[in-house]
């Protein structure tokens, strides 16, 4: 599952396989598999999106949340509360052009400064301390399934259909993850967004 941000009315900057471009993306996905065209068109997409980069922004869902949460730290003035909320769903909640300008010029504002290099920095201490947290549940996972397959005589058991005591055991250090370790934060992933807004002409969030 990621997000897909695509431009409302983005810059177009000049492509020299813009011709080309167009007449492979007028096909159906079928026609350029049956015509053997489809490397050619999607290296011609990359090409294209990193020349117009208002045209098309994504992050899986672990890369958005903590982005789109920045965005909004750092954008309160600009963004309402409704904005902010459709900032976290697909359903193709449109920021304005006027909206999405104010975002890359306050991103870009606030990218360098100390401020934000010590958010990013607790970000990331917080993340490599939950991948430690979690590599040792993992550990009393793996120890707990022994158990179990010694205690059953089941090689195959799984978690599911463990005995009523070992499950309720499994539970306990399972709730012990930190899902922190799965949201990763980085300031190229800011600057690709920033890139993305200015030009976009507004965007949808799907």
């Amino acid at each position: 599952m990621g997000f897909d941000l695509y431009g409302e009315e983005p810059i177009q900057n000049e492509f020299k396989h813009q011709e080309r471009w167009d007449e492979l993306a007028s096909m159906s996905y079928d026609e350029r598999e049956e015509k053997g065209l489809s490397d050619e068109y999607y290296t011609l997409m990359s090409k294209y999106e990193n020349i117009n980069p208002g045209a098309y922004f994504r992050n899986n869902v672990w890369w958005w949340r903590p982005l789109w949460g920045f965005v909004c730290e750092h954008c309160e003035d600009i963004l309402t509360n409704k904005d902010m909320n459709g900032g976290c769903y697909n359903d193709a909640y449109v920021i304005s052009r006027r909206k999405a300008e104010a975002i890359a010029k306050r991103l870009e504002d606030v990218i360098e400064t100390e401020e934000t290099k010590m958010w990013i920095k607790e970000h990331m201490d917080n993340l490599e301390q939950a991948k430690r947290n979690n590599k040792q549940v993992e550990a009393e996972l793996e120890e707990l399934k022994k158990l179990v397959e010694v205690e059953t005589g089941n090689p195959d058991i799984y978690p599911a259909i463990y005995p009523d005591k070992f499950k309720k055991k499994y539970d306990e250090i399972y709730d012990k993850r930190d899902w922190a370790s799965s949201y990763p934060f980085h300031k190229d992933n800011v600057i690709a967004f920033i890139n993305f807004a200015r030009q976009s002409g507004g965007f949808s969030i799907c």
